[in-house]
């Protein structure tokens, strides 16, 4: 897929009552999600927007939670700190999402970050109406970021749809 197009997450669209919710990917998030980052540059952005089949559930914060602390197991955290280097708080915290520090917020929005030796990521989880927002920001830090996660980055962006899925379902009990 090229930078800036969108395309739907297989056997989503218009399937009816039951089916999977839909789930469209961009290379290049827009500006009203981009201008959420405090990075001053990034080095990659992707993004995933869920279309919700039965509106509004939970807030930004609550689908990251359910994401990150109920949808992903140990193997996350091994991939985010072991794989990536990335500097997480483990443990329950009204300020952390699964160690993820939560640096900004707004009307529909919530921003979390992780620093790291090799890159720095910020994820951005933004609710409006019957979409719920995806997007993940990298700066690279070094040579070792540059090189690793453009390797790394197809299974992350093989996977996030399959998470907001999940983090709906999750929603949804």
């Amino acid at each position: 897929m090229t930078a800036g197009t969108t395309s739907e997450a297989a056997g989503a669209a218009g399937a009816g009552p039951g089916a999977e919710p839909v789930v469209a990917e961009r290379r290049t998030p827009p500006a009203h999600i981009a201008e959420l980052v405090s990075f001053t540059r990034y080095d990659y952005a992707d993004l995933f927007t869920l279309t919700m089949d039965r509106g509004t559930a939970g807030t930004p914060e609550e689908w990251l939670r359910a994401m990150f602390e109920e949808v992903l197991d140990g193997s996350a955290q091994v991939l985010w700190q072991g794989v990536l280097g990335l500097r997480l708080r483990p443990g329950h915290a009204p300020d952390r999402v699964a160690g993820w520090r939560i640096s900004g917020r707004g009307d529909g929005w919530v921003r979390v970050e992780a620093p790291g030796w090799m890159m720095s990521v910020q994820i951005v989880m933004a609710v409006d109406g019957a979409e719920a927002t995806f997007a993940t920001f990298v700066r690279y830090r070094n040579g070792a970021g540059r090189a690793l996660w453009p390797r790394l980055s197809a299974v992350h962006r093989g996977s996030a749809p399959d998470l907001l899925r999940s983090g709906y379902g999750v929603l949804l009990r």
